[in-house]
């Protein structure tokens, strides 16, 4: 299947989340003319920016016969959906198949969910790679593109990830802290969306789409923000990456579900999962046309955020 016109008529699932409402942003105010509508769930409580056409719906889960034609007639179909909800989106593909979208977004925004060790690190890299398995068995029927970001600082300093409690001066390494993995800032992860539904349409036709403004560790990191918060040294815990990984894998599987967290955290920063796009992968961030921060400025970004 090929589809060489670039998307005009967008259908954004999530638009209200971190990364979605930021997509949403770039989408509408896009140089190439963008139509957007926002499919919410019904169970949403984020009320939706004005302006914007809204579908809302009572499951992503709903019958196919009922999904059908709701997506019918647009070019994509951008899924920004949370962590713990990405496995509806296989419904929601049979129906954009039967649909005629072009093209399905699926809600990746991390690390390379197709290899075999990141997918038995934990169950949500798992499900995203069962997602895309099953988007690549079906390039006949519709086209995909998946955006790997690594993780993004600003969204990481909000929510103490990466093991970095900048507000009480605290980081926990995963091993000595020096794994390398890619980190992104979310506005040029929005702006790769936009290229990929407008101007680099074909070149991002059935790819995942690895994006990297800086290679950098656990320690660099620290280091900067310690440099920018006047010099004053963090506290330092070490955790060995092997035992702490089968830990987190024991209380999952126990029943304490948030567990999976620390298993996610654990393969973006670690340096075992190939997180290191720049080395690993073919990145396309230079392709898109897209300007790249340095670690100082995007440290700057994210503590200014807090």
């Amino acid at each position: 299947m090929s589809s060489p016109t670039p998307a005009r008529k967008v259908l954004l699932i999530g638009a209200t989340g971190s990364i979605g409402s930021i997509i949403l942003q770039a989408l509408i105010t896009s140089p190439i003319p963008i139509s957007v509508t926002i499919l919410k769930h019904a169970g949403s409580t984020a009320p939706p920016p004005p302006n914007i056409p809204v579908i809302t719906l009572s499951s992503y889960n709903a019958p196919i016969s009922t999904l059908v034609p709701i997506l019918g007639g647009y070019d994509a179909i951008i899924s920004c959906q949370t962590t713990f909800s990405v496995s509806s989106q296989l419904n929601l593909i049979d129906a954009a198949i039967q649909a005629g979208v072009k093209r399905f977004f699926p809600s990746e925004y991390g690390l390379n969910n197709m290899r075999d060790d990141t997918q038995a690190l934990c169950s949500v890299f798992k499900e995203k790679g069962t997602i895309q398995k099953y988007l690549r068995e079906r390039e006949d029927q519709i086209e995909w593109t998946s955006i790997a970001c690594g993780t993004w600082l600003k969204w990481s300093f909000e929510h103490g990830f990466l093991g970095i409690d900048v507000k009480g001066k605290k980081t926990r390494y995963w091993d000595d802290g020096e794994g390398r993995f890619s980190i992104n800032t979310e506005g040029l992860t929005a702006k790769a969306m936009v290229k990929a539904v407008t101007s680099h349409w074909e070149e991002t036709r059935n790819r995942i789409v690895f994006l990297s403004e800086v290679v950098t560790s656990q320690r660099e990191i620290v280091e900067e923000v310690e440099r920018q918060m006047g010099g004053k040294k963090f506290e330092v815990e070490k955790v060995d990456m092997e035992e702490e990984v089968k830990r987190l894998q024991e209380r999952f599987e126990s029943g304490e579900k948030m567990a999976v967290v620390g298993l996610i955290e654990a393969g973006l920063v670690s340096g075992k999962f190939g997180t290191d796009f720049e080395r690993e992968e073919e990145v396309m961030t230079e392709k898109l046309g897209l300007n790249k921060l340095t670690l100082e400025e995007m440290v700057a970004d994210a503590l200014a955020g807090l």
